[in-house]
């Protein structure tokens, strides 16, 4: 994000758990999604076997819109999910999820635990950091007034960019049409020797893509072959940061736009890789960008 707006936060990471054998699961994390999602908290859901996921939307929103407070809505959000297991936290739910809120000075980093008892705990840390102050609300007169200014200078601004930057206009045009996906330069060094990502392809969603992954041969299949692989004599930091991010089982993707900048960046899980020789893991392009390249690091 490239604004810290006191008042509002942001979501990333992921939570990981099996599916309860209650047959009605599907349905009750649709339900689940659909109203976390009205509550200011948007996650997308993937089901993959006996498993699913829920990949946190990385959009900003205000902390109102949470109701004040969003790692607790968060929090009470995990602990109703926990609901539709019998006994609490099951054996192999994970969570990468994270909360970032903004206030005067800080920036509030949330993360949170589940506990067997049903319980999610949050854990958190304040950063010193510059944040920008919200604009203080405006009279129905000043708002008029500025909504009628801004309609005549954003006028005018095209009437000249239209007649003196024809390139610029012209890139705007671009922005507007459907992006070519076989364009996209995918990067991924640091895996290159254990997999490798072919291609980019269209989601279900706007803003959601799929990007394919390969296995290459030096794949480490289980964690002896992690082990064994950390007992390279010239193994590097690269490289032993690379090891680590395959025995996590996630990766992290950056989106660069087509003049180098950062765009975003999201948590992807590669865990099956150990399994399938090739997967398809679903991506999702930051609001408002238009990369260009996208980059695989540990």
């Amino acid at each position: 994000m490239s604004q810290k707006l006191e008042g509002t936060y942001h979501l990333d990471g992921l939570v990981e758990a099996p599916l309860p054998p209650d047959g009605s699961a599907h349905d009750k994390l649709n339900g689940w999604v659909q109203l976390m999602g009205e509550s200011g908290l948007p996650f997308s859901l993937q089901f993959e076997g006996t498993t699913f996921n829920l990949l946190a939307g990385t959009e900003t929103h205000s902390c109102e819109s949470a109701g004040g407070d969003p790692a607790d809505r968060v929090r009470q959000g995990l602990e109703q999910l926990l609901k539709i297991y019998e006994k609490g936290a099951p054996r192999g739910i994970t969570s990468t999820l994270r909360c970032v809120e903004y206030r005067k000075g800080q920036e509030v980093q949330s993360i949170f635990a589940f506990q067997p008892d049903g319980r999610v705990d949050v854990r958190q840390r304040q950063v010193e950091t510059a944040t920008i102050a919200p604009e203080p609300p405006l009279s129905p007169r000043e708002r008029n007034y500025r909504i009628a200014f801004s309609a005549v200078v954003a006028l005018l601004l095209v009437l000249v960019l239209g007649f003196f930057f024809r390139d610029k206009l012209s890139q705007t045009v671009e922005r507007a049409l459907p992006q070519d996906l076989a364009a996209i330069e995918l990067s991924g060094e640091p895996y290159k020797d254990f997999f490798t990502a072919d291609s980019v392809k269209a989601g279900s969603r706007t803003n959601e893509w799929t990007l394919h992954l390969k296995r290459e041969s030096g794949f480490p299949l289980t964690d002896a072959d992690i082990e064994k692989a950390y007992k390279a004599p010239d193994l590097s930091l690269s490289r032993r940061l690379t090891l680590e991010a395959l025995s996590r089982g996630y990766v992290i993707v950056e989106f660069f736009e087509k003049d180098g900048t950062y765009a975003g960046s999201q948590v992807v899980r590669i865990m099956d890789l150990r399994e399938k020789e090739e997967i398809d893991v679903p991506i999702f392009v930051p609001a408002n960008a238009r990369p260009a390249k996208i980059v695989l690091k540990y």
